[in-house]
């Protein structure tokens, strides 16, 4: 395998995404899954899992380059900036904890050290487990942005679901402090249900936004373990937890 690695613009989207998640990032050589292409050619992707520093989300991509080596980045943002320095960069990773990164005339040579692994407290090396599927909601790009810009705009602390046993909905409240009870509210029916739940996030805790312009959302809820994992046509899948004030009852 080269020690040389083109970084395609595609990839560069996703760091931006994962930053959001956290701003370290640790890429497993190991970490590699095989895929057959339309040609029949065995074509090889890395994985990557960030999670975020209070345990509450995480998220799993494929890229398309594969490494020679494991790279440990402290700040992502960072990172991606150097990266843009060089015209048409070709990173070189021959050497241990270092990265060159070379123009593709080879007039441009840029040193970029690279963290330890210990501060890169962001790597996970399996998926989140969901034991039951318990809700599955289908949300379009557009719906999901409208109930979180109601949410920005009204400062309001929870988006989430609500089943009332005749009528799902998707939803963005407040509640007050010491009461519980609700205050301001936009919410918008998904779908007809027999099931009764209450099942939503805390928008001061899990970051939300992370969602936006990832495309149509499909949401699966493990009721009990009050986890929920949402696969993206962009590719990505996250798990978020919910707020342990969540409900599900059959």
């Amino acid at each position: 395998m080269s020690d040389k690695i083109t970084i395609s613009n595609e990839t560069l989207s996703v760091f931006k995404a994962l930053f959001n998640v956290d701003m370290t990032l640790k890429i497993s050589a190991d970490d590699v899954v095989e895929f057959e292409d339309e040609d029949g050619n065995t074509v090889e992707k890395t994985i990557l899992r960030v999670k975020s520093q209070n345990n509450t989300m995480m998220c799993k991509v494929l890229i398309n380059e594969v490494f020679p080596r494991d790279v440990n980045i402290y700040d992502i943002r960072e990172f991606i900036s150097v990266i843009n320095i060089v015209n048409e960069p070709q990173l070189d990773l021959s050497k241990s904890n270092t990265i060159t990164i070379v123009s593709k005339d080879g007039k441009q040579t840029l040193r970029y050290r690279e963290a330890e692994e210990v501060l890169i407290t962001s790597y996970v090396a399996k998926d989140v487990p969901i034991s039951n599927e318990d809700l599955k909601f289908n949300i379009s790009s557009k719906l999901f942005d409208s109930v979180f810009t109601a949410a920005q705009t009204m400062k309001l602390e929870y988006l989430g679901f609500v089943g009332d046993g005749e009528t799902a909905k998707i939803s963005a409240f407040g509640k007050n402090e010491g009461k519980e009870s609700l205050t301001n509210s936009f919410d918008v029916k998904i779908d007809d249900t027999e099931q009764t739940f209450n099942m939503f996030y805390k928008l001061d805790v899990n970051n939300l936004k992370v969602l936006s312009g990832e495309g149509d959302l499909s949401f699966v809820i493990d009721g009990n373990k009050k986890v929920s994992k949402i696969e993206t046509q962009t590719g990505k899948t996250f798990w978020i937890t919910m707020d342990s004030k969540s409900e599900y009852g059959e």
